[in-house]
């Protein structure tokens, strides 16, 4: 018996000396889904770390405001970002893997404003508060009848919100939520969320096309994401973290 419990952690010890190790460059706050101080690192970074492990990869994270993490991997300093939309600009430079979540980009506003979103024209006029380095859909990033002020975190737009320095805010619903509750409490009963959403974007693994392993790592991480849905372990991480 004691010879087998030893040929076991043998054969552990192995599995993890032999797992090829990737530097992961993620945001350090976006809760639920990727965060420093969230269980587990949050819900998006235990699926893409639970989907590698089935293919031998372990990783580290490196946390970092969302510009650099984006701008370290496509300089090769980092080998992956967990979390990223899909843009043909970024498409340019990135590949993407399977989605593996989906986000709701919805807006955020005073709860005294009886606006609701119907399209890119309800926007006239209006200074909408965005996420820096955040991949929004191409229309609204060119449209001229409305402008844009950008920010580093929601938590700045919030505070330019309720200050009427902005007249909307944008984020996924579920992040915003979450950031509400646990950042800006003393603002929840100021601000309230539009019923539709500007877009429903999904969530990829990113890795720079300069990567030499990029399109192998990509591959394992597809073939990892359908392991954990067939076997079950995708819908016990939604159980267990949400």
């Amino acid at each position: 018996m004691a010879k087998r419990i030893l040929l076991i952690i043998l054969s552990l010890f192995a599995t993890l000396a032999n797992a090829e190790q990737l530097l992961v460059g993620a945001e350090h706050s976006w809760p639920p889904f990727i965060g420093r101080d969230l269980k587990k690192e949050g819900l998006a970074t235990e699926i893409v770390r639970q989907a590698l492990k089935t293919q031998g990869y372990e990783f580290q994270m490196k946390w970092l405001p969302w510009n650099r993490a984006i701008q370290g991997v496509s300089d090769l300093k980092y080998d992956v970002v967990p979390g990223a939309w899909y843009t043909d600009e970024r498409n340019k430079e990135f590949i993407f893997s399977d989605p593996y979540l989906s986000n709701r980009i919805v807006f955020i506003k005073r709860v005294d404003d009886p606006f609701e979103y119907e399209g890119l024209e309800s926007l006239t006029g209006k200074n909408i508060g965005t996420i820096k380095e955040y991949g929004y859909l191409e229309s609204f990033m060119t449209a001229d009848s409305f402008s844009r002020k950008e920010a580093r975190r929601l938590y700045i737009n919030l505070l330019r919100l309720t200050q009427k320095k902005i007249d909307l805010a944008l984020e996924d619903e579920i992040v915003a939520r979450s950031i509400i509750r646990e950042q800006a409490s003393s603002l929840k009963d100021d601000i309230t969320f539009t019923q539709n959403a500007l877009s429903t974007n999904d969530l990829h693994l990113i890795i720079s096309r300069k990567h030499p392993k990029g399109q192998e790592i990509i591959k394992a991480f597809n073939q990892g994401l359908a392991t954990i849905k067939n076997n079950g372990t995708y819908d016990r991480i939604f159980e267990e973290m949400l």
